[in-house]
């Protein structure tokens, strides 16, 4: 992990009787984040809201 977290590549070779297996894994290049400016004074954070449904009104039937 911390190869990896150096943006080096980890390769690791491993023999099985007759079999050789091989695996590389190298860090893709990300862009940059832009800078974060913050919120506002006196502004409060909102909950997430992921995962949240509204229900519905239930229906009755007209007698």
């Amino acid at each position: 992990m911390s190869t990896l977290a150096a943006a080096k590549p980890y390769r690791i070779s491993v023999t099985d009787y007759d079999a050789r297996y091989n695996l590389l894994a190298a860090p893709l290049p990300t862009p940059p984040k832009p800078p974060q400016s913050p919120a506002p004074a006196g502004c409060q954070p909102t909950p997430a809201r992921a995962g949240r449904r509204r229900r519905k009104p239930a229906r009755h039937a007209a007698r």
